[in-house]
């Protein structure tokens, strides 16, 4: 197998992590990374479009970067050795990955992963002394991992509201919570969760499962309320602390979905009336109503300005 090698360096913020990064076809692509730092942790997205080794030797280990990554599998497999230690995380799985020990990470085939970098002084403010175990998976069934990994990721795709010291410094503090129950449910700081990151996630999750779903006939509280493992009455005080009614938010979401239906720029644009009924909306005037109050104009005005351009 023909393969290329280079030395790569990240700064988190603190002391760079190098590794030798092998990829398996010299002309593909290197890995894409992208990186987005909350004080004391950072959330970083990989993708890589070949098989790839990252290696960690004993000599690299030696400059001093001893951060813990919890790596989340979000494409294909992952591969992570240490010492006489392994683990392979399927799709959706994690396990914690120290920076400090040689060893190394790798797929065989294309694939993407989340990661959320934590200094070790910040997992000792965590959990004190009783330090998680590394290279323990915890399977991608986990409803805390499924929380963590839908927050982590709505935060990676929402870089201006992060670039509010403000909302970053909450961010990050509702983050060490998601994983302290993850990690740890009876920690001090998962039971506290005086920064409410389990029921921020859980909002979040809400919202993105409204969106995912928009268009099936089950979609309602109670329904989605047990796909997220959480009561119907939940899912509508989360809402209402937000002044927010699941219909109205599903009302809401279904008007938006329309709107950029019938602004794609398309040579034979579909009818208002079809595309109403396939994001799911039942009768023409409750849409036709909700979208005038949505936007101030009916669905004709935004169809006939989309021509005009």
């Amino acid at each position: 197998m023909d393969r290329t090698h280079a030395e790569t360096t990240r700064p988190f913020e603190r002391k760079p992590v190098r590794a030798h990064l092998t990829l398996a076809n010299p002309e593909a692509p290197r890995p894409a990374i992208r990186m987005q730092p909350l004080g004391p942790l950072a959330l970083v997205d990989v993708s890589w479009f070949c098989p790839v080794r990252i290696t960690r030797t004993e000599e690299l280990t030696r400059d001093g970067n001893d951060d813990l990554w919890l790596v989340i599998a979000t494409q294909g497999q992952i591969g992570m050795r240490y010492d006489d230690r392994a683990v392979e995380l399927h799709a959706g799985a994690a396990a914690l990955r120290p920076a400090d020990l040689a060893g190394r990470v790798g797929s065989n085939s294309n694939g993407s992963a989340l990661a959320v970098v934590i200094t070790r002084e910040t997992m000792r403010d965590m959990f004190g002394r009783a330090q998680p175990a590394a290279l323990r998976e915890t399977p991608s069934g986990d409803p805390a991992l499924r929380l963590l990994r839908l927050y982590a990721r709505s935060l990676m795709s929402d870089p201006i509201t992060l670039g509010d010291s403000a909302a970053a410094s909450l961010a990050e503090r509702q983050i060490r919570e998601l994983i302290a129950h993850l990690l740890d449910p009876s920690a001090e700081l998962a039971r506290a969760a005086p920064a409410g990151g389990l029921k921020a996630a859980r909002l979040r999750a809400v919202i993105a499962g409204i969106e995912q779903h928009l268009t099936h006939p089950a979609l309602s509280a109670s329904w989605l309320g047990a796909k997220l493992g959480l009561s119907e009455r939940y899912v509508q005080h989360l809402l209402a602390e937000q002044d927010l009614s699941f219909s109205d938010l599903v009302r809401r979401k279904r008007v938006e979905r329309t709107r950029q239906i019938l602004e794609e720029p398309v040579a034979q644009p579909p009818r208002i009336v079809d595309v109403a009924f396939a994001v799911g909306f039942g009768d023409l005037s409750s849409f036709n109503r909700a979208f005038r109050e949505r936007y101030g104009c009916t669905p004709s005005d935004v169809v006939h300005r989309r021509t005009l351009n």
